[in-house]
């Protein structure tokens, strides 16, 4: 009989000291070095595409954390500012330090409604998504508790609050992205970089092309993609 290692108790157990020396490393050693404050250094990434832009307005939709694994921390320290969308309630409140931020304790979807936030031991995994859950419950991670959350579209928020230019979106969702590219109404409304989690626990290839595929007709194009996180640019029109 053939046995899958990835469900094994050996598996999960390394898997997961990997994944603790990985956050460790990017946590403390590479910021150290790079000051950088994202995963895997894409702030350094999103300053080189912008071209060091200052006084720009970003949109991160599953921020999570003001500082830790944040694309937009080094930027809000240059003088930037932006909106935070965070549907965890308890990560929401660490945002409170973002003055000059918009701060929403919502989620982003197509509807304007409530849905079902799975949140997980490992918070960074907390999702929409049933079936990122059930992945990440196979994989042997811990699901805390189940919450009700409310939901709004993207265009709902850029009308509400009068967005007018965006330099970038980032979108960290775990497997609920494209509910959000679907939310928004991209010939209003075009941010000229996006940063999208495109890295599936199944299969990442099919994850990263349907990205490609929705938006490559309103003018974006993949310049990067880290293992993770794909970078699409706006073409100039």
């Amino acid at each position: 009989m053939c046995m899958n290692i990835r469900h094994t108790k050996g598996w999960q157990y390394f898997r997961g000291f990997y994944y603790y020396c990985r956050n460790l490393f990017n946590t403390y050693i590479k910021s150290f070095f790079t000051n950088s404050y994202a995963q895997y250094g894409e702030d350094k990434l999103i300053e080189k595409l912008l071209t060091k832009k200052k006084d720009g307005f970003y949109i991160d939709i599953g921020a999570n954390h003001p500082d830790r694994f944040s694309n937009t921390k080094m930027f809000y320290k240059k003088g930037w500012k932006g909106i935070n969308v965070e549907p965890n309630p308890i990560s929401f409140k660490k945002f409170n330090k973002r003055v000059r931020d918009i701060n929403l304790n919502i989620g982003v979807g197509k509807d304007k409604k409530e849905l079902d936030f799975f949140c997980f031991e490992a918070d960074t995994l907390s999702t929409f998504s049933e079936n990122a859950k059930n992945e990440y419950l196979n994989y042997g991670y811990k699901l805390n508790q189940t919450i009700k959350v409310k939901v709004n579209s993207l265009v709902n928020i850029f009308e509400e609050y009068n967005i007018k230019e965006i330099d970038f979106l980032s979108i960290d969702v775990e497997g609920f992205e494209m509910e959000v590219l679907r939310s928004n109404n991209w010939n209003i409304y075009k941010p000229k970089l996006i940063i999208l989690e495109s890295n599936g626990l199944s299969d990442s290839s099919n994850v990263i092309y349907e990205h490609i595929d929705f938006l490559r007709p309103y003018g974006y194009e993949l310049k990067y993609f880290n293992g993770l996180n794909s970078f699409f640019v706006k073409n100039n029109e």
